[in-house]
């Protein structure tokens, strides 16, 4: 039917089964809202002081919160609840596919941060631990350990999949930000 050819386009990869249950969906999504920034939460608690710290972190939280209602509402209205396919409808083709490769450039962006905080991070705990006697001691054989086992996981398609991946990360994220607080 060339009619759903406007609607659906037929280049996009098939979408996985979904897995998950909404309580390891909401922990991926905090998971993902966190990312590598909650590592510079020390530094910046350090510099602005509780109060002032608190204060953005609200303020933060509720240009998050109204962004976020105002698109949900937009994708209700519209009856299209995919950024991409959102966007497209709002603004046009071109804007999408800007907005597809500013995502793309961001989530390489986040990537890198967390290869180098984990490099820098995981290296000096095994330097800590082992005495620096170790190769996984040092930043790219750290990297390189990380990398390994990372890469297998990259090719999981399904959310249910990727939970633990998730928990694990949202465990580590935690833990470097009680080392960084720590040191």
């Amino acid at each position: 039917d060339d009619a759903g050819e406007d609607v659906v386009d037929r280049r996009r990869p098939e979408v996985p089964k979904e897995s998950n249950s909404w309580l390891f969906t909401g922990m991926q999504i905090t998971n993902t809202m966190i990312g590598s920034g909650i590592l510079a939460f020390p530094l910046a608690l350090a510099k602005l002081g509780w109060v002032l710290f608190a204060m953005e972190i609200v303020l933060f939280a509720a240009a998050v919160y109204t962004t976020v209602v105002m698109m949900i509402e937009v994708g209700r209205k519209k009856g299209i609840m995919d950024y991409s396919l959102l966007t497209e409808s709002v603004f046009g083709a071109k804007v999408a596919r800007v907005l597809d490769f500013c995502i793309a450039l961001s989530n390489m962006g986040a990537l890198l941060t967390y290869f180098n905080v984990i490099g820098f991070l995981g290296s000096k705990v095994v330097r800590y631990w082992s005495g620096g006697h170790i190769v996984v001691s040092s930043y790219s054989g750290f990297l390189v350990l990380v990398a390994l086992l990372d890469l297998p996981l990259v090719f999981l398609r399904s959310y249910g999949e990727l939970t633990p991946i998730s928990a694990g990360s949202l465990l580590f994220i935690t833990f470097a930000v009680f080392f960084v607080a720590i040191q």
